[in-house]
């Protein structure tokens, strides 16, 4: 397993214990989902939430929990995963290059959909703006959205 993947997050902090709470993450990862190879960012906290069309407002799922930007070894290459604390049911959303469709919502939820995929998901981060920022850019460097799919809408 490639752990030696770093996050901005943790780079701040003492090293050692970065490491070490990479390699735990991983483990728990793992156990989840054997595909997974690398944590390539992370989020203390994030919620999802859906768009609810009828009412034009943003639905708070029973999804929160750390979330990761990960590698894996078979496709979807790379995906968002939650380590959900509402549920035993974790949540996977695929990254694929040239399929995801990135939107600033407020400024402090991130939408992320696949091209013609009608569901609309949110991501709050706990990290506020510069959480939403360092997932932005990280699922941009990984995914690779056509530029005709990036969008910030304020």
């Amino acid at each position: 397993l490639d752990t030696m993947a770093s996050t901005s997050t943790q780079s701040a902090q003492d090293p050692q214990l970065a490491d070490y709470r990479t390699k735990l993450n991983l483990k728990s990862l793992t156990r989840s989902d054997p595909h997974i190879t690398a944590i390539l960012e992370t989020s203390v906290y994030s919620v999802i939430y859906e768009y609810d069309d009828a009412a034009e407002s943003w639905e708070k799922q029973k999804q929160e929990g750390p979330l990761f930007i990960v590698r894996r070894d078979n496709a979807p290459e790379y995906s968002l995963y939650m380590l959900n604390r509402q549920s035993v049911k974790n949540v996977a959303i695929p990254l694929i290059p040239g399929e995801v469709k990135l939107t600033t919502v407020n400024s402090d939820i991130l939408q992320v959909a696949r091209r013609g995929e009608k569901q609309r998901r949110g991501v709050w981060f706990h990290g506020g703006a510069e959480a939403l920022e360092r997932f932005r850019k990280a699922i941009y460097e990984y995914a690779e959205p056509s530029r005709s799919l990036w969008m910030s809408a304020r």
